[in-house]
């Protein structure tokens, strides 16, 4: 559970209801994987989020974020989320996909070709006779 100094001061959980199954401490939710062809950052969501509250943000080509707002019964609120871009990508091609039934938002992005490396050493150059 996220601890809040709400919790502390009051002597009860406050404020904390919509991330009660989070676990901050997974690496895989701070970074994006690096699969065979494109990178991915799987972002889990407070229980009330929808796709409609949901805005992704690119600066620079170089940084997502990505702000949600949530609503229930008795309260809303709204979040953000920020990180860095692995180098290696094509922008362009990023996109988002909602999952509703786990509450995740799975940002996928291809790789950029991987350029062969130049052989080195001495090389013969056939010569063409006329």
């Amino acid at each position: 559970m996220l601890p809040t100094i709400f919790d502390d001061f009051f002597g009860f959980p406050t404020f904390r209801k919509p991330f009660d199954s989070f676990n901050f401490n997974n690496d895989d939710f701070h970074m994006f994987k690096e699969n065979e062809n494109d990178w991915e950052l799987v972002i889990p969501l407070p229980k009330f989020v929808n796709d409609e509250n949901i805005n992704i943000e690119i600066e620079d080509d170089k940084t997502i974020t990505v702000k949600y707002e949530y609503k229930d019964k008795s309260s809303s609120s709204c979040g953000s989320y920020t990180n860095s871009l692995p180098e290696n990508i094509i922008v362009d091609t990023l996109t988002a996909n909602f999952d509703a039934t786990t509450n995740q938002l799975i940002i996928k992005v291809d790789k950029k070709p991987v350029e062969k490396e130049k052989e080195t050493g001495t090389k013969r150059i056939k010569i063409n006779v006329k």
